[in-house]
Protein backbone atom coordinates (compact mmCIF):
# COMPACT_ATOMS: atom_id res chain seq x y z
CA UNK A 1 0.00 0.00 0.00
CA UNK A 2 2.70 2.41 1.23
CA UNK A 3 4.83 1.76 -2.07
CA UNK A 4 1.38 2.49 -4.21
CA UNK A 5 1.16 6.08 -2.18
CA UNK A 6 4.86 6.39 -3.11
CA UNK A 7 3.85 6.16 -7.01
CA UNK A 8 1.11 7.96 -6.94
CA UNK A 9 2.50 10.73 -4.92
CA UNK A 10 5.44 10.69 -7.23
CA UNK A 11 3.06 10.67 -10.80
CA UNK A 12 1.43 13.72 -9.02
CA UNK A 13 4.63 15.49 -8.62
CA UNK A 14 6.00 15.18 -12.32
CA UNK A 15 2.15 15.84 -13.51
CA UNK A 16 2.85 19.46 -11.50
CA UNK A 17 6.06 20.26 -12.98
CA UNK A 18 4.93 18.67 -16.48
CA UNK A 19 3.52 22.86 -17.81
CA UNK A 20 6.66 24.02 -16.64
CA UNK A 21 8.96 21.49 -18.77
CA UNK A 22 6.33 21.61 -21.70
CA UNK A 23 6.54 25.76 -21.63
CA UNK A 24 10.49 25.33 -21.67
CA UNK A 25 9.93 22.87 -25.37
CA UNK A 26 7.45 25.81 -26.50
CA UNK A 27 10.60 27.49 -26.66
CA UNK A 28 12.18 25.61 -28.80
CA UNK A 29 9.30 24.86 -31.18
CA UNK A 30 6.06 24.54 -31.37
CA UNK A 31 4.75 20.99 -32.67
CA UNK A 32 3.36 17.76 -31.69
CA UNK A 33 5.49 15.01 -29.54
CA UNK A 34 5.64 11.96 -32.05
CA UNK A 35 8.44 10.19 -30.84
CA UNK A 36 9.25 9.53 -26.81
CA UNK A 37 12.44 9.27 -24.90
CA UNK A 38 13.10 5.59 -24.27
CA UNK A 39 12.65 2.15 -25.98
CA UNK A 40 10.67 1.99 -29.13
CA UNK A 41 10.44 0.27 -32.19
CA UNK A 42 12.58 1.86 -34.45
CA UNK A 43 10.02 3.78 -37.98
CA UNK A 44 12.74 2.76 -40.67
CA UNK A 45 13.84 -1.25 -39.53
CA UNK A 46 11.11 -1.72 -37.31
CA UNK A 47 13.67 -3.25 -34.51
CA UNK A 48 13.58 -2.34 -31.03
CA UNK A 49 16.06 0.59 -30.15
CA UNK A 50 16.66 3.15 -28.02
CA UNK A 51 15.62 6.67 -28.80
CA UNK A 52 17.65 9.05 -26.77
CA UNK A 53 15.55 12.44 -27.42
CA UNK A 54 12.51 13.17 -28.43
CA UNK A 55 10.94 14.05 -31.85
CA UNK A 56 8.28 16.97 -32.52
CA UNK A 57 6.68 17.06 -36.02
CA UNK A 58 6.39 20.08 -37.51
CA UNK A 59 6.21 22.04 -41.24
CA UNK A 60 9.23 21.92 -43.09
CA UNK A 61 11.22 25.39 -42.57
CA UNK A 62 9.60 26.06 -39.01
CA UNK A 63 12.30 27.91 -36.63
CA UNK A 64 13.80 26.19 -34.36
CA UNK A 65 15.42 28.05 -31.15
CA UNK A 66 17.40 27.42 -28.39
CA UNK A 67 16.32 26.04 -25.16
CA UNK A 68 18.87 27.08 -23.31
CA UNK A 69 22.53 29.94 -23.61
CA UNK A 70 25.50 28.22 -24.50
CA UNK A 71 28.29 27.85 -26.77
CA UNK A 72 27.69 26.25 -30.51
CA UNK A 73 30.38 23.01 -30.31
CA UNK A 74 28.67 21.79 -33.42
CA UNK A 75 26.78 22.39 -36.46
CA UNK A 76 26.82 20.42 -39.61
CA UNK A 77 25.84 16.82 -40.94
CA UNK A 78 25.79 13.96 -38.60
CA UNK A 79 25.26 10.40 -39.07
CA UNK A 80 22.09 9.68 -38.41
CA UNK A 81 21.37 13.21 -36.95
CA UNK A 82 21.31 14.53 -40.66
CA UNK A 83 21.67 18.34 -39.99
CA UNK A 84 23.09 18.63 -36.38
CA UNK A 85 23.43 21.57 -33.91
CA UNK A 86 24.33 20.81 -30.42
CA UNK A 87 25.02 23.50 -27.78
CA UNK A 88 26.95 23.35 -24.68
CA UNK A 89 25.25 24.83 -21.56
CA UNK A 90 26.36 25.13 -17.98
CA UNK A 91 26.96 22.14 -15.55
CA UNK A 92 27.91 19.75 -18.08
CA UNK A 93 24.60 19.69 -20.02
CA UNK A 94 24.25 19.98 -24.11
CA UNK A 95 21.29 20.19 -26.11
CA UNK A 96 20.98 18.63 -29.57
CA UNK A 97 18.78 19.53 -32.58
CA UNK A 98 19.10 17.11 -35.25
CA UNK A 99 17.71 16.10 -38.81
CA UNK A 100 17.62 20.22 -39.68
CA UNK A 101 16.91 21.57 -43.46
CA UNK A 102 19.82 24.26 -42.76
CA UNK A 103 21.62 26.27 -39.35
CA UNK A 104 21.84 29.76 -38.46
CA UNK A 105 25.00 29.33 -36.13
CA UNK A 106 28.43 28.36 -36.63
CA UNK A 107 31.05 26.45 -33.92
CA UNK A 108 31.87 29.10 -31.12
CA UNK A 109 28.90 31.06 -31.45
CA UNK A 110 27.50 32.10 -27.70
CA UNK A 111 24.14 32.18 -27.83
CA UNK A 112 21.26 33.36 -25.61
CA UNK A 113 18.15 31.39 -24.60
CA UNK A 114 15.68 31.19 -27.44
CA UNK A 115 18.28 32.02 -30.53
CA UNK A 116 17.04 30.80 -34.01
CA UNK A 117 19.41 27.92 -34.54
CA UNK A 118 18.09 26.63 -38.13
CA UNK A 119 14.71 25.06 -39.32
CA UNK A 120 13.58 21.86 -39.07
CA UNK A 121 13.85 19.84 -42.01
CA UNK A 122 14.06 15.99 -43.11
CA UNK A 123 17.93 15.42 -43.26
CA UNK A 124 19.47 12.00 -41.87
CA UNK A 125 17.49 8.95 -41.02
CA UNK A 126 13.60 10.28 -40.95
CA UNK A 127 10.26 9.47 -42.18
CA UNK A 128 9.20 13.26 -42.09
CA UNK A 129 9.63 16.90 -41.28
CA UNK A 130 10.26 17.21 -37.52
CA UNK A 131 12.79 17.68 -34.79
CA UNK A 132 14.99 15.35 -33.14
CA UNK A 133 15.41 17.12 -29.78
CA UNK A 134 18.03 15.83 -27.38
CA UNK A 135 19.57 16.98 -23.49
CA UNK A 136 22.31 15.09 -22.28
CA UNK A 137 24.36 15.23 -19.02
CA UNK A 138 28.30 14.62 -19.27
CA UNK A 139 27.52 12.83 -22.64
CA UNK A 140 24.80 10.80 -21.37
CA UNK A 141 21.07 10.95 -22.74
CA UNK A 142 18.49 12.11 -20.09
CA UNK A 143 14.76 12.40 -20.51
CA UNK A 144 14.11 16.26 -22.05
CA UNK A 145 10.94 16.38 -20.29
CA UNK A 146 12.59 15.96 -17.01
CA UNK A 147 15.03 18.82 -17.51
CA UNK A 148 15.14 23.19 -17.28
CA UNK A 149 17.90 24.50 -19.20
CA UNK A 150 19.00 27.66 -18.23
Amino acid sequence: MLSALVAITLQLSVMSNMKEKFSALDLVMRGVITSSYGFRSDPINKKASFHSGIDIAAPLGRSIRSVGSGRVIFSGPYKGYGILVSVEHSSGLTSHYAHCWGTKVKVGDVIKKGSLLGYVGVSGKTTGAHLHFEIRYKGAPVNPLWLNVS
